[in-house]
């Protein structure tokens, strides 16, 4: 099959699943690197997407002379309001913590002394634990009276 005939019946696979073949874009990167291993005519496509059921439909369509050859799922960046408003309840957890320390010693809680938060707006995936939610960790020092 060559390799015009596999475009034209992957885009009618697509289509029939409503997903249009003209928002994929051919990547010239991916080809150039590949082409010293390729002994056929080849062509590679990336997408970009936010639906996690579009990405099960496009990887789902099998057919002869087609190979899915990579899923990248790049996170969203969190923005600075969800920065700050994550630290501020990782803050208040640590409080609370501290502060039933402090009392079973009979202590009294002070002032913060530091706060060292190392967070950053870029998210990720695990892969192997793909539920389980990125943790958000502020470390927070306080005065004990």
């Amino acid at each position: 099959m060559s390799l015009e005939r596999v475009k034209q019946t992957y885009s009618d696979k697509l289509m029939a699943i409503g997903i249009d073949f003209s928002e994929f874009k051919e990547n010239f990167p991916i080809r150039f690197y590949m082409s010293y291993s390729e002994m056929n005519d080849v062509a590679y496509y990336s997408y970009v997407t936010t639906s996690g059921e579009l990405i099960q439909k496009i990887i789902a369509q099998n057919m002869d002379g087609l190979t899915t050859v990579n899923v990248e799922i790049v996170a969203k960046e969190k923005t600075t309001e969800e920065l700050v408003n994550l630290t501020d309840i990782a803050i208040e957890n640590a409080k609370i913590t501290a502060l039933k320390l402090a009392n079973k010693r009979h202590k009294k809680l002070g002032n913060i002394l530091t706060i060292v938060d190392s967070n950053y707006k870029a998210q990720y995936l695990n892969i192997y634990k793909p539920n389980v939610p990125q943790k958000h960790s502020v470390t927070v020092t306080f005065e004990i009276k």
